[in-house]
This record gives C-alpha cells, sequence and structure tokens, in this order.
C-alpha cells in the first residue's frame, strides 16, 4: 500500500511543478506586458488565479503596471473563482475593487449607460455605482 501511494506522488509530482513553472512564466509576461505570451501560457494551462508573490496575481500586476494589453487578455480569458476586477478608466490602470460573483465568470463584462453587465454560470448582474 505505501508503494501505491509513493508512485502515485512521484506520478503527480511533475505535473504540480509544470504548473507552477507555467504560472511563474506568466506572472513574469504580465509584468513584461508581454500579450502574445499570456495568452499562450494560458492555453497552455497557466491558471489566470494564481497567486504568486506576495499574493499578487497577473492580472493585478499587470493593471498597477498599466499593460493594458496583458490586461484585456486576462480579463478575456475569464475567472474560474468568480472574482471580478474593476478598474479605473485612464491610462493609468488602477484597481478600484475586486468582487466574487459566486461562480466562474466566462464573459466580458458590458459597461452601458453607466451600468456594468456581468454573468457568472447562473445569473445576470447590472452593476451600478450610487
Amino acid at each position: 500500500m505505501r508503494m501505491r501511494w509513493m508512485a502515485f506522488f512521484i506520478i503527480l509530482l511533475p505535473l504540480a511543478v509544470h504548473a507552477q513553472d507555467l504560472n511563474d512564466e506568466l506572472w513574469a509576461a504580465a509584468r513584461k506586458g508581454d500579450a502574445p505570451t499570456v495568452k499562450a501560457l494560458l492555453a497552455k494551462g497557466a491558471e489566470v488565479n494564481a497567486k504568486l508573490l506576495y499574493g499578487t496575481t497577473a492580472l493585478s500586476y499587470a493593471a498597477d503596471r498599466s499593460h493594458l494589453e496583458v490586461v484585456e487578455v486576462l480579463v478575456e480569458h475569464g475567472d474560474e473563482d468568480g472574482d471580478l476586477t474593476v478598474l479605473k478608466a485612464g491610462k493609468q490602470k488602477e484597481v478600484l475593487h475586486e468582487i466574487n460573483m459566486g461562480s466562474a465568470v466566462y464573459t466580458t463584462p458590458i459597461a452601458k449607460n453607466g451600468v456594468l453587465y456581468v454573468t457568472n454560470r447562473s445569473t445576470l448582474f447590472a452593476l451600478q455605482v450610487k
């Protein structure tokens, strides 16, 4: 029985290391503002929500550094945890708020007449600042 668990661990260890390498590469590409590499890494399985150095994500780092193309790629990719990040409009991208939508968000939010529309897997939300 002990050998079976050991074999299971040895098989899964390279998969975990590979995933962490992809996430580290995603963070590095976001830091550089390299949108094509970010897109390629997401296609290979990098996690859009992976928490890296000091709990930051590729999205928060790209937004902080005003890498708009990278921010757009990460937002379009979707969010498995259901977190929606609201950014301040303008040249300097500033994270205003993060909202958990309860389940995965796979659509790009749409703004119209001062209302932000976003869906998770089961609900359409209309968000408006009062």
